[in-house]
């Protein structure tokens, strides 16, 4: 997969859409007569772990030359014109790329217009991101960030998983009063102002509660033996 910025204008730009992709699994970009500079501070600043990508970003002269070796161009514009492409919605572009293209390629344009008319003539068609109408328009690297997580699992990429919390004991209101006495008990035994400590009882999780439960289980058996 391959991302094409036409003419983009910000450095800071392409340091953010060089990590959007690099978080997604992305690394091929190319940029068509660009103004801003990827080698910039600025680009590099925006560019968290996605130094490579800058490194190795291909500088070309026009849409043509960008789209070598591809097979499917569709551009991402949120304008409507009068152009007969198909327009298919961010959620609908990975189906739609694995049907109609082996070699496909997301082209964006400049910051402050988008593709014009004469860019889009060569694309195949074009993917529009569902918005507010007050705000249709999203930054360009916010754009690159949607556009490469709907196209990830084009890659395989694997989710991580994560261990699932052991469910708390609950301690019912009897266990809860139970656990008051026995604190009071302990609590006087040592000579604390129980009131003070007492009081934080109410606050506290369902996993304190079993941990002080546990522990005044061991006190009160340790002074059996």
């Amino acid at each position: 997969m391959k991302f094409i910025l036409v003419r983009p204008a910000y450095a800071s730009n392409l340091g953010a859409a060089a990590r959007a992709m690099a978080t997604m699994g992305f690394d091929e970009l190319v940029l068509v007569n660009p103004i801003a500079d990827h080698t910039s501070d600025r680009a590099k600043a925006l560019a968290t772990h996605a130094q490579h990508i800058l490194d190795n970003i291909k500088i070309v002269h026009s849409i043509p030359e960008a789209l070598e070796n591809i097979d499917l161009a569709v551009a991402a514009t949120h304008r409507h014109r009068k152009i007969s492409k198909t327009v298919i919605q961010s959620n609908e572009l990975k189906t739609w790329t694995k049907q109609h293209g082996k070699k496909p390629a997301v082209i964006f344009g400049p910051e402050s217009t988008g593709l014009n008319l004469s860019d889009l003539k060569h694309c195949n068609a074009i993917v529009t991101i569902p918005a507010a109408c007050s705000q249709p328009s999203l930054n360009l690297a916010q754009a690159i960030m949607i556009i490469a997580y709907e196209l990830s699992e084009t890659l395989g990429l694997k989710k991580p998983t994560y261990a699932r919390k052991k469910e708390e004991r609950q301690i019912d209101s009897t266990e809860f009063q139970n656990l008051q006495k026995r604190s009071l008990t302990l609590l006087e035994n040592l000579h604390l102002k129980p009131e003070r400590y007492l009081a934080r009882l109410g606050d506290a999780s369902a996993n304190d509660l079993n941990l002080l439960y546990d522990l005044l289980n061991k006190l009160e058996n340790s002074k059996k033996t």
